[in-house]
Parts: structure tokens; sequence; C-alpha cells
């Protein structure tokens, strides 16, 4: 009997045990299809949490350096970039699927501009499903622009401020200090040079210099030679004394023409052509763009001056920016001079082809957007070309006849 009773005892601690077992067995069940569901509704989520990390932790030394520095201001076309990050990476330009510029992804026709001194960086996907990140260091390497510089007369007495009319300003750094070196003495006769130094921040350095001359006062006070004490004498004398008067009140020193030293009429042109760039060079354009529009500019309000009227050169100063700019009448070398100062103050790179030379003088452009270079000559009303049609056999950019041959204007 009390066997019996154990065996159910036990029949009933097993049934229990059972019981426990399938309902355990049931809980992890349940525990495990709610695990996995929250794991793959917050799979993206951890997926994204973690690319943010990975980028947040990246430093330098996973970059690479794209070694040519890019200029400050400078602005590219969608297009021009993937050409120039495809021959970085050394790949075909259809193999690059996604270019993002500071972690911003960037279409076809979208333009690019490097507004501050720095670095940037870029991130390149390429078909093959790598992603390239390629860190570029973007500077200043134009100088400061000194204006208000040419050569000074005074007369001996007089007194003058070195510093009055000199301005200078940068393209990063706006309106800057300078220095001026060298003295000038009002009470002596003599010709002083005068340096004018600038530097911005980025250690870009400019210095110009001019010439302050002293010069005597004219004086035209006359002597009779007459001694005699009469009447009539002293008035005489009262009336030379007058005459002396009026003529040394007129004497005093006229304000300098900047037009009669070379260096005025170059200060003179450099002031205009800045005014001409603000006027026709617009915000966002490219290389082609401002070259076209420097070209069409010299071309239509600048008279050609033939080489051969020499007296010209001396009558109008033709063959100084100067006379393009200001006279509207120049030979291809003043037309070729104020083009390249549009080119400065555009910002635009260029080759000066045959300067200071008997041959035809124009300007070779370099468009940054397409890399490569063209023709730019308002005189010769040549433009875009790769070669000048003037130029002399090969391909080297060498000789060049001095004539004016067909047009080919944009």
């Amino acid at each position: 009997m009390d066997k019996k009773k154990k065996d159910r005892s036990h029949r009933k601690f097993y049934g229990l045990y059972v019981l426990v077992i399938v309902f355990l067995i049931f809980v992890m069940v349940i525990g495990i299809g709610i695990f996995r569901k929250t794991k793959k509704r917050d799979l993206p989520l951890k997926k994204q949490e973690q690319s943010s990390s990975d980028n947040s932790s990246q430093t330098e030394s996973d970059y690479e350096v794209y070694e040519e520095s890019w200029e400050y201001g400078s602005e590219w076309s969608y297009e021009s970039l993937l050409f120039k990050l495809a021959d970085f990476l050394e790949v075909q330009e259809e193999e690059i699927v996604k270019i993002a510029f500071q972690g911003r992804t960037l279409s076809s026709g979208e333009r690019v501009k490097f507004s501050r001194v720095g670095k940037y960086s870029f991130s390149v996907s390429l078909k093959d499903g790598t992603v390239k990140n390629i860190l570029l260091m973007v500077t200043d390497q134009v100088p400061p622009v000194i204006e208000g510089i040419y050569d000074r007369e005074i007369y001996v007495g007089d007194s003058i401020n070195l510093l009055e009319e000199i301005r200078v300003t940068d393209d990063v750094d706006g309106e800057i200090t300078f220095e001026i070196e060298g003295e000038v003495n009002p009470s002596k006769v003599g010709t002083y040079q005068i340096k004018v130094r600038a530097e911005d921040k980025s250690g870009n350095r400019t210095e110009k210099e001019f010439l302050v001359v002293v010069k005597e006062r004219k004086t035209s006070s006359k002597n009779n030679g007459n001694t005699n004490k009469n009447s009539n004498t002293n008035k005489n004398t009262n009336s030379n004394s007058n005459t002396n008067s009026n003529t040394n009140s007129n004497s005093n020193p006229q304000p300098s023409d900047p037009t009669k030293t070379k260096d005025g009429r170059l200060q003179l042109a450099k002031e205009e052509a800045k005014r001409v760039v603000q006027e026709i060079i617009k915000p966002g354009m490219s290389d082609r763009e401002k070259a076209i529009a420097m070209y069409q500019y010299l071309r239509d309000s600048v008279e050609k001056l033939p080489l051969w009227q020499q007296d010209h050169y001396d009558e109008n100063h033709g063959n100084e920016a100067y006379a393009a700019l200001l006279m509207k009448v120049a030979s291809c070398s003043g037309t070729t001079r104020a083009l390249e100062l549009l080119c400065q103050y555009a910002n635009v790179k260029y080759e000066y082809i045959n300067r200071n030379q008997w041959d035809h003088q124009f300007l070779m452009v370099y468009l940054s957007e397409e890399d490569h270079w063209i023709v730019v000559d308002p005189n010769g009303r040549q433009f875009g070309q790769n070669i000048h049609p003037g130029a002399e056999g090969g391909d080297e950019v060498g000789e060049y006849f001095d004539g004016y041959p067909g047009n080919s204007t944009p």
C-alpha cells in the first residue's frame, strides 16, 4: 500500500516537472520571437548610428590628400570636379557613381565655390562599392593690391602726406594695413624713393615704389640796377615789388598730373580695370565666361592702332594699358596690357605672349574648369583657339606674325 502511494507521488512530481519544462520552453520561444522582431526593427537605426559614428571618428589619416592646393574663391562645376577627382583617383569618370562634398551629395549641373581658406573633404563612391575619401586644401595665393601709387612732385617748403591716396585691399582679408620705407625732406631739393609693402594673412606679399621729387620754387624777382633815389625810381621799384609779389603768388605748385608719368598712367589704368571688372564680371561666371566678357569689352571699345604709326605712341601712349582703357585707342601691346589687368582683377590665369617684342602680342588664358588654354586677342579679333592663327609652325606657342587675321569672335 505504501509503495503504491509512493509511485503516485512520483508520477505527480514528474508530471509537474514536465509541465514546468514545457512552460519554460514556451516562454523561451515567445521571447526569441519578440527579440528577433525587435532586432529587425532596430537594425537600420543601429546601422545608421554606426555609420555616423564611423564618419565622426575619421581622421586625416583616413583621407587621400590632394597634393595640389586649390585657389580661394574659385568655383567648379560638377562636371569639372568629376574630371579632376577621376584623374586624381586614376579611374574613369564612368566609374564614379556619387560625389559628396562636405557630407552633402552633389548632382549634375551643380557648382561648388570655395568661399573660405582651409580644408575641404570629398567622398567619392565607385561602382565596385569602394568609397574614396579625399582631403584638399584651399589656399589664398593672390597677393594684396596696392592702389594710389604714382610719382609726385612738390616744391621746397611744401608739405606732403605719403599715406594720402594709398589703399591696400586683399581678396580674402579685405582692406589691410601697409608699411612705408623711405623719407622725404621737403626743405631739400632732390628725388626720394619711397617703397610700399603689404602682406596678407596667408603670407602673400606685394611691394611697389614711387618717387617724390622736391623742386626749387621758381621766382621772377628782377633788379633794375638803377640806384637813383628820385620819386620816379621809387615808384618803379614799388611797381617791381608788386610784380614780384604777384609772381611769387602764382608760382605756388599745382597738383601733379598722373598722366605725365608712366607709373601715374599705370595707376589710372589699374583703377579703370578694376571698375570694368566690377561692371562686366558677375558672380558665378566660369573662366570661359569671364574671358568672353573681357574680350568683347576690349574688342568693342578700343580702336586698333597700327604698329607702324610710331607718332601715336608718343601722342597717346598707345603701347600702354592706359591707352586702351582710357584713351580707347591702342596697339596690340596696349590692348594686351589692358587685358592683363582685367585678368588680374577677375582672378583668371594667363600667359603673356611676346611681351616687349615687336611681334603681335596677346594672351593665352587658362580655363580651370576645362583644364586647357585658349587664345584671347581682342586687338587681333581672335578668341578660343588652342593655337593662334598667326603661329608659325608646329604646336608650340612661338613666333607670331605682325598682323590681323580673320575674325573668330564668340
